[in-house]
C-alpha cells in the first residue's frame, strides 16, 4: 500500500471529476484524481485527424447553463462560437428540404404543417418557454405533448426538438419537465468551442494542478473498499491507495462492480433505475460543402441531426475544410445493427451534402456512444425531489459519493457532470 493517505481520491478524469478536484484542492484536501485513459477528458476528449478535431459526437455548450457558469467560477473562460439558430427540415416520404421553423415568418411559410398545425405550433412554442417545468415534471413527454398538441406533425415536430435539446430518443419514459426544462436552456443560446471540448479539459486540469491536485493518467481502479475514514482504492498494478473518502464519476454499473455492491444494495438498486442513452455518430471531414447553404439539419420523423460545427467554430488547420457532425438518437427499443445505422446516416448526408465522398478528407464511424448514463426518467426525477439523501450519496458505503451526467439536478448532459462534481465537491466538504 502506498504510504500517503489521501483525504479524496476522485476516480475518473472527465468534467465532473476535474470540476469536483478544482474545488476540493482549493478548499485544501488532499485530493488524488485517478484516470484510465492516458489522457483526461472522458467524453470530451477531443481527437486530431488529418488536422481537424473531432469531439466524441456533437457537443453544445449552453450559454445560460449551470455547466458554463461553474467553469466562469473556476476562472474557466471557454473561446467559443454562439450556433445561430437557422436550418432545414427533412419531411415526409419524399424526404423534402424545407427551412426550420425557428421563427414566425418561417413557421407561417412552412410547407410542414397545415394552417391548423401553424396556429397551434405558434402559441404553443410561445407557451412553453414561460412553462415551470416542475409542474410537469410527473408526466412523460409523450403524455404531456398529448394533452398539448392535436396535430400530428405539429407533435413531431416539437419531439424533434426535444431530441435536439436532450439527446435523447425516448419520450415514453423521459421526464415532460426535464425536456422543458432542456428546451428552455436551448432557446437561450448555445456555444460551440473552438479548438474542441479538449480545451477546456486541459484548463480544468491545469486548474486542479494548480490548487495541488494530483492527477494520474493510466491508471485502472478494480476495486474500491471499506468505508469513511479508512477506504481504499485498488488499481489493476496491485497498488492498494488509502483514502479517507471516494468520488467515482464513472457509470454506477462500473461503481457497483468495483464495490461488489449486491442487488438490493443502494448502488445495485440505483442501477436498477437508470436507463443509460446511446446514439450513434457519424463524423465526417470534408475539403469543401458540396451544397454551402446547408449548415444545420433535423428529421421531423426520423432521429437524425446534422451540422457543420467548424460553421461556428475553428476546428480545422485548414480554412476551408468543414467539420460535420451526423447523429441518430437511439430509443431504449433500438434493434438496427451498427451497419444499418451507419448506412441510415450517410443517406442523410447525401440528401444534405450530395457528392461529399468526392470531397472526404476523413471520417469516423462511433457505432454507440453513450449520452449519458441515466436517462430522467419520471421515476427518477419525482423520487428525486421526495428523496431526503441524492442517489449520489452511497447509503450503505459511508464515504463513497457519485458524480456525473446521468444525476437529476435540474441539468442534463454535460451540465450535469460538472453541477454534480461540484455539489459532491461541497459535501465532501461539510462532511
Amino acid at each position: 500500500m502506498e504510504t500517503k493517505r489521501w483525504d479524496v481520491t476522485i476516480i475518473g478524469g472527465g468534467l465532473a471529476g476535474l470540476t469536483a478536484a478544482v474545488y476540493l484542492a482549493k478548499a485544501g484536501k488532499q485530493v488524488l484524481l485517478l484516470e484510465q485513459s492516458a489522457r483526461l477528458g472522458g467524453r470530451a476528449a477531443t481527437d486530431e485527424k488529418q488536422g481537424s478535431l473531432l469531439n466524441i459526437g456533437p457537443h453544445g455548450l449552453y450559454k445560460k447553463g449551470a455547466g458554463l457558469k461553474t467553469l466562469h467560477e473556476l476562472g474557466v473562460t471557454p473561446d467559443a462560437g454562439q450556433v445561430k439558430l437557422a436550418g432545414l427540415l427533412v419531411a415526409g416520404p419524399q424526404q423534402k428540404v424545407h427551412n426550420l421553423p425557428v421563427s414566425a415568418l418561417r413557421l407561417l411559410t412552412s410547407g410542414c404543417f397545415s394552417i391548423a398545425e401553424k396556429a397551434e405550433l405558434a402559441g404553443f412554442l410561445t407557451r412553453i418557454l414561460k412553462l415551470d417545468p416542475q409542474t410537469v415534471e410527473g408526466l412523460t413527454l409523450q403524455e404531456w405533448l398529448h394533452g398539448e398538441l392535436k396535430g400530428k406533425n405539429a407533435r413531431s415536430f416539437f419531439l424533434t426538438l426535444a431530441r435536439l435539446s436532450t439527446y435523447s430518443n425516448a419520450p415514453a419514459q423521459v421526464s415532460a419537465g426535464a425536456v422543458i426544462r432542456q428546451y428552455q436552456l436551448a432557446m437561450g443560446g448555445v456555444y460551440y468551442v473552438h479548438e474542441g471540448w479538449k480545451t477546456m479539459v486541459q484548463a480544468l486540469g491545469e486548474r486542479a494542478q494548480e490548487a495541488g491536485a494530483a492527477i494520474q493518467t493510466g491508471q485502472k481502479v478494480t476495486a474500491i473498499k471499506g468505508t469513511r475514514p479508512e477506504m481504499t482504492v485498488q488499481l489493476a498494478d496491485g497498488t492498494e491507495i488509502a483514502t479517507g473518502a471516494v468520488l467515482s464519476t464513472l457509470s454506477p454499473q462500473v461503481t457497483a462492480q468495483l464495490t461488489g455492491a449486491e442487488p438490493d444494495s443502494h448502488l445495485g438498486k440505483l442501477c436498477s433505475r437508470i436507463t443509460p442513452v446511446y446514439g450513434s455518430a457519424l463524423d465526417v471531414v470534408v475539403r469543401r460543402l458540396p451544397n454551402p447553404n446547408a449548415n444545420f439539419a433535423l428529421h421531423l420523423e426520423l432521429p437524425y441531426y446534422y451540422s457543420n460545427h467548424s460553421h461556428t467554430a475553428r476546428l480545422s488547420r485548414e480554412s476551408d475544410h468543414a467539420v460535420l457532425h451526423l447523429f441518430k438518437y437511439h430509443s431504449p427499443q433500438e434493434t438496427a445493427s451498427p451497419e444499418q445505422h451507419r448506412k441510415e446516416l450517410e443517406s442523410f448526408l447525401d440528401l444534405l451534402q450530395p457528392g461529399w465522398q468526392s470531397e472526404l478528407v476523413t471520417s469516423r464511424y462511433l457505432p454507440r456512444i453513450a449520452v449519458t448514463n441515466g436517462l430522467p426518467t419520471v421515476e427518477r426525477v419525482t423520487e428525486a425531489r421526495r428523496a431526503k439523501q441524492p442517489e449520489t450519496v452511497v447509503s450503505d458505503i459511508p464515504g463513497l459519493y457519485l458524480a456525473g451526467d446521468w444525476v437529476v439536478n435540474d441539468a442534463l448532459l454535460a451540465d450535469a457532470a460538472i453541477v454534480s462534481g461540484k455539489e459532491m465537491a461541497h459535501r465532501l466538504l461539510r462532511e
